[in-house]
């Protein structure tokens, strides 16, 4: 070990002599001390030695045939390999010319023969902590080069904008974050202070806005300040920046650091939390309507099935020609119309199946405008233009109702001063459309147009007319799912619905929806249709008007029929005779046991019995889910008179009535 605590044992020298005895002597002498020596006769084989292997010293001497010691070490430090190894001349000339030449050809030190042993190992041991000493700096000045450049890098590249600036507002560091703002480089504010940019206005109040505070966090001394603030770019783009400032000392100098990091992402999301918490807000009233449709639904429907039912039959019992039966229609088509109200509920709390038919829009326009005239105030004039030619849709009827009857009571509340209401239906004409289609939407389509003449809307109220919860009404007017549950339908009946509308002229909605050309099944009004059978029918309902209703229109078309208001008690009945009904009608919905264990039970008996499964709402089964079961048909109440007698006879037939009606 060294006074400067370096071990130099190991230490790889290479010694170049042409005489044998030189070389085992300064190979006992270094040996002895721990170092590793290997030799070599010529300046050629010590060059060549050098080109596989690094010494750490070469001990060389300086006349040799061939090639001297200076030409071999002027070789050694062409070659960037062995530029650094360091090089002790043996020489036996110590005169100034000599030593002179030792030095220009690259050497690091001589030594004279005679060799004195001290003298020699002392300046081998000065040459190799000499070099190690330069070894060691080199490598501490790469590291912080490379330090350096990580510490740029990481400033550079970080996502904060970052300056340094001292008391004088003169910038000292800057990254390219703090730059892009300014559309400026580093070279261009490095050096400067903000007063050199007075020059020009607007980046002079954005740099303002970026450092904000700088000064007030040195005057103040504070160890660390941090604030939000809202920040709009060169471009106009607004963010938040969240602004760290820290004073610290440099050079005997006070300066900054300022850290303005962009989180307007975060911002957005948590302003975007708060307007989904509001949205679960109302989402949750919505789902408890929902739910109290669905309890009341069941009831209703069955009070619906009584009513429909009797003025059914009371029909059937009247001549044709009774003055009466024109009194029942009403009743019928008021009951009717009450069931697609309740339909209507079901649909809007996702609790009944969607039913796609081939339906006419324009008879359904026509029940909208009869409705829809008797709410209308007096300053508000109502006039429509329907096609009669117009095509048949493939959708739900009670939807397209709703889709209708939505839009035209939104226009009628965008004309609080009155104004005009438009319903415009015809065969969609391509060529002469005025209005903006998607270009995938492709085929005959049915144009439909609600228009007003009301206050009209912005552009971005337009943009966003169609998301949930979106309203522009006063709390307690409007829930804001109108819109997006008419978009919601339109969607699913795979077509298209745009909006124009102009701030004081009012707006237009159209809608575009695929045409068909197949026309509805239709009846005269008030024929009646004959289902007659003779089969037996077990009846499981546990309301008794219910019940008793669906056996007396059974029993009118022939049918014998058994009716039970208890589903354990008519289990019983069955498995007592298992053959001895040709056809299971069930309620859902009943006590002890509901419809879907009743069928599963049957079915353990008899396995080919047909069951029809009636519900007044299908939040806890769907067609699918009975069908899988083994039932044969699934209903959905009130289904009375004719439709009732004919899901019947095309069940015992082995058809299902409402495969046609599937969606």
């Amino acid at each position: 070990m060294t006074k400067d605590n370096i071990d130099l044992a190991g230490s790889k020298i290479l010694i170049v002599d042409d005489q044998p005895l030189s070389i085992k002597l300064m190979e006992a002498l270094l040996n002895q001390k721990g170092f590793d020596t290997t030799s070599a006769n010529n300046g050629l084989d010590a060059l060549k030695y050098l080109e596989d292997n690094t010494p750490d010293l070469v001990m060389l001497d300086v006349m040799m045939p061939g090639m001297s010691g200076f030409e071999v070490s002027m070789k050694m430090r062409e070659n960037p390999q062995t530029a650094d190894i360091p090089v002790i001349f043996v020489t036996a000339r110590d005169d100034a010319d000599t030593i002179s030449k030792c030095f220009e050809a690259g050497g690091n030190d001589y030594a004279a023969k005679p060799l004195r042993i001290y003298e020699l190992l002392a300046r081998v041991k000065l040459a190799l902590t000499s070099s190690l000493h330069k070894k060691r700096a080199r490598a501490s000045e790469e590291a912080l080069e490379e330090s350096k450049t990580f510490l740029k890098k990481i400033i550079d590249e970080n996502p904060a904008q970052i300056f340094v600036m001292n008391a004088d507002s003169k910038f000292l560091l800057t990254n390219n974050k703090f730059t892009d703002y300014l559309a400026l480089t580093s070279e261009q504010i490095i050096g400067k202070s903000t007063t050199d940019f007075e020059g020009d206005p607007v980046r002079s109040l954005i740099l303002r806005n970026l450092i904000k505070d700088s000064q007030k966090a040195l005057s103040e001394q504070q160890s660390k300040h941090s604030f939000e603030m809202p920040f709009t770019d060169s471009d106009g783009i607004d963010h938040w920046l969240l602004c760290t400032r820290l004073p610290f000392i440099f050079h005997h100098e006070k300066c900054v650091l300022g850290i303005n990091l962009d989180f307007s992402n975060l911002k957005h999301a948590e302003i975007e939390k708060k307007k989904l918490e509001e949205q679960l807000v109302q989402s949750q009233k919505m789902e408890v309507i929902g739910t109290l449709a669905g309890g009341i639904a069941h009831d209703f429907n069955n009070m619906l099935a009584v009513i429909l039912g009797y003025t059914d039959l009371a029909k059937n019992t009247l001549p044709k020609e009774a003055k009466q039966i024109n009194h029942l229609n009403e009743v019928t088509k008021a009951g009717t119309r009450a069931k697609d109200l309740v339909k209507q509920i079901l649909n809007f709390s996702r609790q009944t199946e969607i039913q796609h038919t081939d339906i006419s829009i324009t008879v359904i326009a026509k029940e909208v405008i009869k409705m829809i005239k008797s709410t209308l105030p007096s300053n508000v004039e109502f006039t429509s233009n329907i096609d009669p030619e117009t095509p048949f849709v493939r959708g739900d009827q009670t939807q397209m109702h709703q889709v209708i009857m939505n839009l035209c009571v939104n226009a009628n509340q965008a004309m609080p001063d009155g104004g005009t209401l438009t319903l415009s239906m015809t065969r969609f004409n391509r060529d002469a459309c005025t209005f903006a289609i998607p270009p995938e939407l492709d085929g005959d389509y049915v144009h439909i147009s609600i228009q007003d003449t009301g206050m009209g809307m912005d552009e971005s109220v337009q943009k966003r007319i169609f998301e949930p919860y979106f309203t522009t009404k006063e709390i307690g007017k409007g829930t804001g799912m109108g819109l997006a549950v008419v978009h919601g339908i339109i969607n699913q009946h795979s077509g298209n619905i745009s909006v124009e509308s102009t701030i004081g002229k009012g707006t237009t909605f159209h809608i575009l929806l695929p045409s068909c050309e197949k026309a509805m099944e239709k009846t005269e009004a008030g024929q009646s249709v004959s289902y007659f059978g003779k089969e037996r029918i077990l009846i499981v309902d546990d309301e008794p008007m219910v019940g008793e209703l669906v056996k007396e229109t059974l029993n009118l078309q022939g049918y014998e029929t058994t009716l039970f208001k208890d589903s354990t008690e008519a289990l019983e009945h069955f498995t007592a005779k298992p053959n001895g009904f040709d056809l299971i009608l069930s309620d859902y919905m009943m006590p002890n046991m509901t419809g879907d264990k009743l069928a599963i039970e049957i079915r353990k008996v008899n396995a080919e019995v047909p069951i029809i499964l009636a519900t007044g709402y299908s939040n806890n089964i769907t067609r699918e889910a009975a069908l899988q079961l083994g039932i044969t048909d699934f209903l959905m109440k009130p289904i009375v008179g004719d439709e009732l007698c004919k899901a019947v006879r095309l069940c015992l037939e082995g058809q299902v009535a409402s495969d046609q009606t599937k969606p």
